[in-house]
């Protein structure tokens, strides 16, 4: 499914790309004694992107802070409708967490669309859009965990 693999695939368009500007950006300065500003702030705002798209992956895999020794203990523990609704809970509370950054960084985004970033003179709204898109995929990625859990059950 496409939708599994789209955070790394981005991610790694991402890194790749943050490489080979770089790789330019050092031969022009040490071959040609031409020096750039716009691959510096390009590189930057990927890393950006990317750090998110990070955040993105360890969500889509589950592997955010938890608490993962009482969880264990309550799973042994608790009724398995009881770890349904736990489970569930747990993502209503991430949806709620998703639409918070969605809504919230789609406003600050709005608002810094009419600053430019000084090297390549673009919308500083770019740079900001990857917080809304993080919001996106919380919810996404919580709602197909939702699905999935109550289909196993």
């Amino acid at each position: 499914m496409f939708l599994k693999k789209i955070d790394s695939i981005l991610a790694s368009i991402i890194f790749i790309s943050i490489f080979f500007i770089m790789v330019l950006n050092i031969i022009l300065r040490n071959i040609f004694s031409i020096s750039l500003d716009w691959p510096i702030e390009l590189s930057r705002y990927l890393l950006v992107w990317l750090t998110f798209m990070g955040s993105i992956y360890l969500f889509r895999k589950d592997y955010h802070i938890a608490a993962d020794s009482i969880w264990v203990y309550l799973k042994r523990r608790l009724n398995k409708k009881i770890v349904l609704f736990l489970d569930i809970f747990k993502s209503a509370v991430c949806i709620f967490f998703g639409s918070f950054i969605l809504f919230y960084g789609y406003e600050l985004s709005n608002k810094l669309k009419y600053f430019s970033s000084p090297s390549l003179g673009i919308s500083q709204s770019y740079l900001y859009m990857i917080i809304p898109t993080l919001g996106g995929f919380i919810i996404l990625f919580s709602l197909i965990s939702i699905y999935k859990k109550i289909k196993a059950n």
